[in-house]
């Protein structure tokens, strides 16, 4: 345990070096600069257009926007049209579900563990994982939803499959205007598919369980502490299933999970003090307000494009600072909703960080071969 505790202690403070050095590195013309601009570009087209449309939660046509800026056009778009697709499917499968499942908090839990572990499965296994991830969290964030309003199904997935895809064509026409090109003609390599899930793959298989676990918790630990607002949960929930590739071996699995879960820690006390911060400030008018956004929004950006290993904490914090900063039809009138996410957020991820610590396999375990 002390060892692991100097291990964590070191890895801190590289961490916080290579982010010092990051913002030292800023530079205002180049191709990361450009990244920049196209990521600033997007997530505020995104939110002038979900305010414009009158969207219930801005924020996530804001963070749509921001995720789907791709380093080129075609990668933009391909995000953009997975990130649709697996939002709408997620909420037309819960909506279809949904006189089934309401009023039950058994089948709540039990649709939340399996929609939790095949959006995991998909993400490590498919092609298309990442529309299987979104799917994923559509359900899980509408049946939490349903737990203390069990009318808003329907509201709720029409909502928020369209403030993604609000937020994701606005990153799809930046980075079409913008002109960004693929010159490397690099593909990415396949994925091992559903084939051998209890064999070869069964390493994606745990994984995916043990991190479904985590998920299932938090809604319960939320509604016991009495959090009212649902919102930090879902974000939660997109991070976790946030994961990298899982391999044979337990040991270097749990090494790269405990990583995660430091970097997404790191990345939401950094965009979440900032974004309090902001908010502290009081800014009521539009244009100081977007403008802050666009800042903010824009060292997260140079922080994701880092090449010194940061660049998941750049998009953790830029995630959290949305949230904090964009909370309903135009600048924040106040510091306590921001606050109240931020806590949440930050309280979440200890969770899911928790249980998939209780939850690892034992590293003396025989890993399975691969065929």
């Amino acid at each position: 345990m002390i060892a692991w505790s100097r291990r964590a202690l070191d890895r801190a403070a590289a961490l916080v070096q290579a982010l010092y050095l990051d913002l030292l590195d800023v530079r205002w013309s180049g191709h990361r600069a450009a990244l920049c601009a196209v990521a600033t570009l997007s997530t505020t087209l995104a939110t002038v257009l979900a305010l414009l449309l009158h969207l219930e939660d801005v924020w996530w046509a804001s963070i749509s926007g921001f995720i789907c800026t791709q380093a080129t056009s075609p990668a933009s778009v391909r995000k953009a049209i997975l990130r649709i697709i697996g939002t709408a499917a997620g909420a037309g499968a819960i909506i279809a579900l949904s006189p089934l499942l309401v009023d039950d908090p058994v089948l709540i839990t039990l649709a939340l563990f399996v929609a939790s572990t095949l959006g995991l499965l998909g993400l490590l296994v498919s092609d298309h994982g990442y529309a299987w991830m979104l799917g994923a969290v559509t359900v899980d964030m509408v049946l939490i939803g349903s737990m203390t309003d069990p009318d808003s199904v329907l509201h709720v997935g029409v909502l928020r499959t369209a403030e993604v895809a609000v937020g994701s064509l606005a990153a799809v026409l930046v980075a079409w205007l913008a002109g960004m090109e693929d010159t490397s003609h690099a593909e990415a390599p396949p994925r091992p598919g559903w084939r051998h899930l209890l064999d070869a793959q069964w390493p994606a298989m745990g994984h995916a369980t043990r991190a479904a676990l985590g998920i299932v918790a938090v809604p319960w630990v939320w509604q016991w502490l009495h959090v009212p607002s649902q919102a930090q949960i879902a974000v939660t929930i997109a991070a976790v299933m946030a994961l990298p590739a899982v391999g044979a071996d337990p040991q270097e699995d749990q090494r790269k999970l405990r990583e995660r879960g430091i970097y997404r820690l790191v990345g939401c006390f950094l965009g979440g003090i900032v974004g309090l911060l902001c908010l502290a400030i009081s800014i009521q008018s539009f244009l100081p307000w977007l403008l802050t956004l666009g800042a903010g929004i824009w060292i997260s950006a140079h922080i994701q494009a880092s090449e010194r290993g940061t660049g998941y904490i750049g998009t953790q914090a830029a995630v959290v600072f949305i949230m904090t900063l964009v909370q309903g039809s135009g600048p924040p009138e106040s510091l306590v909703p921001g606050v109240s996410r931020f806590a949440g957020i930050a309280g979440g991820l200890l969770v899911l960080l928790l249980v998939s610590l209780l939850t690892a396999p034992d590293p003396a375990q025989p890993a399975v071969a691969r065929r």
